[in-house]
């Protein structure tokens, strides 16, 4: 009982948060979650690394924070500037890898892939919470509402009528029925508040949005767990009461917001 109160707390607190940011702003959205991009990076290099780090970690990190600052300003900031953004970190990229060449770093090619996936999973995905803000505090709000509706519900459903697990190699405690719980929860709030929180879009819209979403957000869950699994750790880390580490609090969004993102984009 301890253990979720001090879970509730921490959910609330950051909610109020997210909301306060949101209201203030692209630039206080940015600067909220810029220690969110510093730690999910750093637990990303852990779970990647279980024996310890490589000795060029800190390109992982600097590389996750440059993308973050590019991604994350791009609606402030003018064109030239913009793409002196988007080509620091494509700069640094190189550095390191000319330079782990030049030293002899035999694991160059796994480290490389690494200096692309940790940006592009952790740092990426949180830069697009300022464009969601961007678009309006409505949809900011939005999306924010149907990620925590589907691990709301699909926990809700799962421990009520769960029967059949969805992937019990990954994730013991999911199910095919809170799978389909959580989607048709989030589709419905879509449907509800999408017109209200969000009138420039259509209801159709907002529907597959929450779908994508849900679905998204699932798999961003599982995955994660399957780097825990892999790396033999119940957490990703220990920064939020009651949570872990930021991976695990934010695993859904780091999949759904992308997602998110590109339907607004491309739907009417």
């Amino acid at each position: 009982m301890k253990e979720l109160i001090t879970r509730a707390l921490t959910g609330a607190a950051y909610v109020a948060l997210a909301l306060l940011a949101g209201r203030a702003g692209e630039l206080t959205t940015w600067l909220l979650y810029l220690p969110a991009v510093v730690l999910g990076t750093l637990e990303l290099q852990r779970l990647l690394h279980p024996q310890g780090t490589g000795p060029l970690a800190g390109g992982t990190l600097a590389l996750s924070t440059v993308l973050y600052a590019a991604l994350g300003l791009a609606p402030l900031i003018g064109t030239v500037w913009l793409a002196g953004l988007v080509l620091t970190p494509l700069i640094l990229l190189l550095l390191l890898i000319t330079l782990a060449l030049r030293a002899g770093y035999i694991q160059t090619g796994p480290q490389w892939m690494e200096w692309i996936a940790a940006p592009l999973y952790v740092a990426a995905p949180f830069a697009l919470l300022a464009h969601l803000v961007h678009m309006s505090f409505g949809t900011y709000t939005l999306f924010l509402l149907m990620l925590w509706t589907n691990d709301t519900g699909a926990y809700l459903v799962g421990r009520a009528l769960g029967r059949h697990k969805l992937l019990p190699k990954v994730s013991p405690g999911k199910t095919i029925e809170g799978l389909v719980g959580g989607v048709a929860l989030v589709c419905g709030v879509a449907a509800w508040l999408g017109p209200v929180l969000g009138p420039e879009r259509s209801s159709s819209t907002w529907i597959i949005t929450g779908l994508g979403v849900a679905l998204a957000g699932t798999l961003g869950d599982l995955l994660e767990s399957a780097m825990k699994r892999a790396a033999g750790v119940k957490d990703s880390g220990h920064v939020l009461p009651g949570h872990g580490g930021i991976l695990d609090r934010f695993d859904g969004l780091l999949l759904a917001a992308p997602t998110a993102w590109a339907l607004l984009k491309v739907l009417p």
